[in-house]
């Protein structure tokens, strides 16, 4: 009878078929991560003309508020241009279908991708710009394919090395693909028979008249000069304190950003100054190949 009722039970209990493990997922190749484009979430909107911009402005908010887009900055740039900067590209391509749905005459578009720049230390000789470019692309038919399609490859300058004059280095400016190339490398490259050591570059433009940075003393718009040795509201040059026997500097970012007085005890174009490395900092974010580095 126990036998019977064991038979009835087991009968009568659905049996499960065990799912098939999931496949594992495919880890994409080096090649196809490099060949994969790079987009920085940002949107570049145009209007129409400059009495259509309050109107405009009105739209981008709806859209915005509307559709829960999240927006990290919004500012005008120098051609009068809104730029809109999201945290995500999918905020960014939500914004743009309704834009071209909501006020088609308002044009979009997003700004190229920026790019690396690298310092080849140690070159053997003072190469001239193109002499060094093909030598580097012969040497790299990877890189080459990658610049022929279109990629940035371009040598920007050689110079002598500052301590050690035997030498010389190059500055380039180069492609995400290519700087993710260049990292497989060793972060090296290779130049006739030599094998040169590559660093990453974060130049910050600073202004010789008022020390702020974004942009250069030929178009700043500040109306007092802040010295660069002192802070004072004089030219630089004309510093009537910085040859004075112990004198102490004071750089005027240091002292706006309100780091303590120890921290801005240097002048303002010193590069280890903490306010120049917070600009390199913000830099390295809108380069694609560091972002994704979360340097």
């Amino acid at each position: 009878m126990k036998s019977l009722l064991n038979q009835i039970v087991s009968l009568s209990t659905p049996t499960t078929t065990p799912e098939p493990a999931e496949a594992p997922k495919r880890v994409p190749s080096f090649s196809e991560v490099v060949e994969k484009p790079l987009k920085r979430s940002v949107l570049i909107l145009e209007s129409k003309s400059p009495d259509d911009k309050e109107e405009d402005s009105k739209v981008l908010d709806k859209i915005i508020s509307e559709n829960s887009i999240h927006v990290d900055k919004r500012y005008e740039n120098k051609k009068g241009e809104t730029v809109v900067v999201c945290p995500t590209e999918d905020y960014i391509e939500v914004l743009n279908k309704k834009l071209s749905h909501n006020r088609p005459e308002i044009k979009t578009h997003q700004p190229p991708d920026r790019c690396p720049t690298i310092s080849v230390a140690n070159l053997s000789q003072q190469y001239e710009e193109h002499e060094l470019n093909d030598l580097i692309l012969q040497a790299h038919p990877n890189i080459k394919s990658l610049a022929e399609s279109g990629e940035t490859f371009l040598v920007l300058k050689v110079k002598q090395q500052i301590k050690n004059n035997t030498r010389y280095q190059a500055t380039i400016r180069v492609s995400n693909s290519i700087r993710k190339i260049i990292e497989g490398q060793g972060d090296r490259l290779y130049i006739c028979s030599f094998s040169c050591k590559v660093f990453d570059q974060f130049h910050v433009k600073r202004c010789n008249n008022c020390q702020g940075y974004g942009h250069y003393k030929a178009v700043c718009k500040a109306k007092q000069s802040s010295c660069g040795y002192c802070s004072k509201n004089h030219h630089s040059e004309s510093c009537p304190d910085k040859d004075v026997n112990g004198f102490l500097p004071c750089c005027s970012n240091c002292h706006k950003n309100k780091f303590d007085s120890q921290k801005h005890t240097h002048f303002a174009f010193d590069r280890s100054c903490p306010s120049y490395a917070a600009e390199q900092k913000q830099l390295r974010k809108t380069i694609s190949y560091y972002d994704q580095k979360n340097y």
